[in-house]
């Protein structure tokens, strides 16, 4: 079934079974005046949607969006909206099982929180969303957004505004706009659809204490009119299909993957799929280093250089590497300065140098100099790395093993070296019949990676 007949057949349940259509709330089809009292600009959109900044939100990013409509076994419609609770379970345990992170749209201008972000999206209001979503999502400790049309609320087979307002408190549910009386946009005029947006906007906020700052255009219809009506009150607009969104400007066509009762599990594996190869265009699923990069960026030690780059061949610089152990770390508050000049307090590394510094991972390359932007060898990481396991003590593994170039090895690096050759971190570089450590060498990005992967993943 192509989109357009499930829309279609969708618009069929909603006016016949759940009598949700324009005419069921009595919609005024004559033209709606916009009262000048009642409107909301999209500053105060702005004011009350958590100081979500669209500006911070990292393009380029892949995140998948899932649409679901009923989760029931209780089938009173179109038999392909209802989601069995049990596969439901199950997507949500495949979620958990392989480390992926529901959000919310208020969590979109912090994606570097997330190294695989997820939004589960629920349309129209429906009870189950409440008596069966909910406490699901309490159990798995993940996030949703659900999408309601207030002329809906309190109708058969819908949540109340006292439903609402719990799960908007709640703190893992985000209530969003669908709309006034899911009225399909296309067959509005300018002012009744601002109407829609409008209102909806303004009784969801009298319900939740909580300006919407997302809609989803009812039955998937919208027209150039119903995007620059909704630019006006609202940061985002969904589609009702589509495929992976992969983030740009275009905020008003974000599309979705709809969820159907006859979705496999292959098919929800394949929606979801944050692997690395998947998100970043210069990573392939074959080569070496990939499956420690995975591994680096699930554990959210290491992230791309963009929303869809990596650069596994670019060489890592001092500044990224004890942001690299920073992160390892857990990101502790720091307080204090270093004796570096040449650390700025406004570098976005400022935080990880003054922890570094004070836990002796590193003293810069001089007194006075960290030289941050420079690159770093392969001793001086290995280095850093032993500092932060504690410095234990080691035996000579450098003079039992082969390595044709062993003796090239500072001496202030040598027992990190021998710690890192004895715990299987580093294992040396194939070069023709040589064995070699490359201590002086520069670090790649996926060699370091590899390194972290080993010693910590």
């Amino acid at each position: 079934m192509d989109n357009r007949k499930f829309l279609r057949s969708a618009s069929v349940l909603l006016s016949a079974s759940v009598l949700l259509s324009a005419s069921a709330f009595a919609l005024d089809t004559t033209e709606n005046p916009v009262s000048d009292s009642a409107q909301v600009s999209v500053s105060d959109t702005m004011q009350q949607s958590y100081g979500l900044k669209k500006s911070d939100i990292q393009r380029k990013r892949s995140v998948p969006v899932l649409m679901y409509h009923l989760i029931s076994d209780d089938i009173w419609g179109s038999r392909e909206m209802f989601t069995s609770p049990s596969v439901f379970r199950q997507q949500l345990q495949y979620l958990k099982d392989h480390g992926y992170q529901t959000i919310t749209f208020e969590d979109l201008d912090h994606l570097e929180l997330y190294p695989k972000p997820i939004l589960l999206t629920f349309d129209d209001g429906y009870a189950d969303n409440y008596t069966t979503v909910y406490p699901m999502l309490k159990e798995f400790g993940m996030k949703a957004t659900f999408f309601v049309f207030p002329n809906g609320l309190g109708r058969q087979h819908m949540m109340t505004r006292e439903q609402i307002k719990e799960l908007s408190d709640s703190g893992i549910v985000s209530i969003q706009s669908h709309s006034l009386s899911h009225a399909n946009m296309t067959k509005l005029s300018a002012s009744q659809q601002e109407y829609e947006m409008k209102e909806s906007q303004r009784q969801i906020r009298e319900i939740t204490g909580k300006s919407p700052f997302a809609l989803t255009y009812p039955e998937g219809g919208y027209t150039n009119t119903t995007l620059s009506i909704a630019a006006k009150y609202y940061h985002f607009g969904i589609c009702a299909g589509g495929n992976r969104w992969k983030i740009s400007d275009a905020f008003y066509t974000i599309p979705r993957y709809r969820m159907h009762r006859s979705t496999t599990m292959a098919q929800f594996a394949d929606y979801v799929d944050q692997s690395v190869s998947r998100i970043f265009t210069d990573i392939s699923a074959s080569r070496w280093s990939t499956p420690y990069i995975e591994q680096v960026y699930s554990a959210n030690y290491m992230r791309g250089t963009s929303g869809d780059t990596f650069q596994p061949y670019k060489t890592l610089t001092r500044a990224e590497s004890v942001q690299v152990l920073y992160a390892l770390a857990g990101r502790p508050a720091v307080s204090g300065q270093t004796p570096f000049r040449d650390v700025s307090s406004s570098a976005w590394y400022h935080q990880a140098v003054i922890w570094a510094y004070q836990q002796r991972i590193t003293s810069g390359v001089s007194k006075n100099e960290f030289k941050p932007n420079d690159a770093i060898t392969r001793e001086q990481l290995i280095v850093m790395l032993y500092h932060y396991c504690g410095s234990p003590n080691v035996s000579d593994t450098l003079a039992k093993k082969y390595f044709a170039d062993a003796n090239q090895v500072s001496s202030w690096a040598r027992p990190a070296m021998n710690w890192a050759v004895s715990n299987g971190i580093i294992s040396g570089i194939r070069n023709g019949n040589k064995l070699l450590l490359s201590p002086r060498s520069n670090s790649t990005r996926e060699q370091v990676a590899t390194i972290i992967a080993k010693a910590f993943c």
